[in-house]
């Protein structure tokens, strides 16, 4: 569930604010990173409320966790839709080739 109950013209999800230069996967630098933003999520259980706001900027991907398919990251640099293993890209960046 998406937090839709923002005061309108207060805040702006997507790539405003602090979600203009957010990036994802950005552990090759910047051409090899992809853009992030600002999301929120809101849930109630009974009276307690809580919300969050969030400006992602992840050195590796991000994985639907349901399917575990990369949604968003390191992309590979000969072909900029596909995205590179990140665990593998850490390990290397860590431990070298």
């Amino acid at each position: 569930m998406h937090a839709k109950m923002h005061i309108k013209g207060i805040f702006e999800e997507g790539r405003h604010g602090a979600g203009t230069g957010a990036t994802i996967g950005k552990i090759y630098g910047p051409k090899q990173s992809s853009p992030s933003a600002l999301a929120t999520y809101a849930v109630q259980l009974g009276d307690l409320k809580v919300g969050a706001i969030v400006a992602v900027n992840a050195v590796g991907n991000i994985y639907d966790p349901t399917s575990g398919n990369t949604l968003s990251g390191i992309r590979n640099f000969e072909k900029m839709a596909v995205f590179i293993d990140a665990e593998e890209a850490l390990y290397t960046a860590i431990l070298g080739s």
